[in-house]
Order: structure tokens, then C-alpha cells, then sequence
């Protein structure tokens, strides 16, 4: 065995955390969903879902993958579909929450 074999053999494979950013879709798809309830909790819910769950779970996931790659410990195998999608997940979630907002603001301004 040379030395290149080593060398080649002492990192591994670092890559996105894609689970994170699955999660954080579900979270978003669960606040789109609840769109489709007339109650004030299913809209609070989706409310919750679509900006604090979905947008922790973006933050964790960019914290994880810059600790990935600036760690050294291994070769990153960066995806660029997931720059694109995590990006798509916070607007998806912006958007679904604005509209849950809407219907709180209007449910409470009813009373």
C-alpha cells in the first residue's frame, strides 16, 4: 500500500443534510394542507407549520451543511438542487403563512 492509497482511504463522503431539508417541505406541505380547513386552530396550526417548523428546520439544515463543509474531516459532495430548494421551502412557507395569517387576522377581527 502507497501513500496515495492513504490518503484516499482517510476521508469520506460529506454531503447535504438532505433529511433536514425533507422535513422541512413536509413542514410546509402540512401548512399548505391545513389551507384547506375552515377552523381558527387548523389555521394557527398551518401558521406554526409553515414559519417557525419549516423555517427552524431550513436554519439547521444550513447550519449542518456549513459545519459539513468547512469541517475538513472529508471530501463535500455538494448538490446544487439543494441551494435551489431550500430556498423554495422558505418561500413555499412564507407564502402559506401569509395566507394563515390572513384568515387569524380575519377570524379575530370578527369578534
Amino acid at each position: 500500500m502507497n501513500h496515495e492509497d492513504t490518503v484516499n482511504n482517510s476521508y469520506r463522503e460529506l454531503r447535504p443534510p438532505t433529511s433536514l431539508l425533507a422535513a422541512a417541505a413536509c413542514s410546509v406541505l402540512g401548512a399548505l394542507v391545513t389551507l384547506g380547513f375552515p377552523d381558527f386552530d387548523a389555521h394557527v396550526a398551518g401558521y406554526v407549520l409553515g414559519s417557525l417548523v419549516s423555517t427552524g428546520l431550513v436554519m439547521v439544515f444550513m447550519k449542518v451543511d456549513l459545519a459539513r463543509r468547512t469541517s475538513g474531516k472529508g471530501i463535500y459532495l455538494d448538490r446544487r438542487s439543494t441551494r435551489f430548494l431550500w430556498s423554495v421551502v422558505l418561500l413555499a412557507g412564507l407564502v402559506g403563512c401569509a395566507v394563515h395569517a390572513w384568515h387569524i387576522a380575519t377570524a379575530l377581527a370578527v369578534r
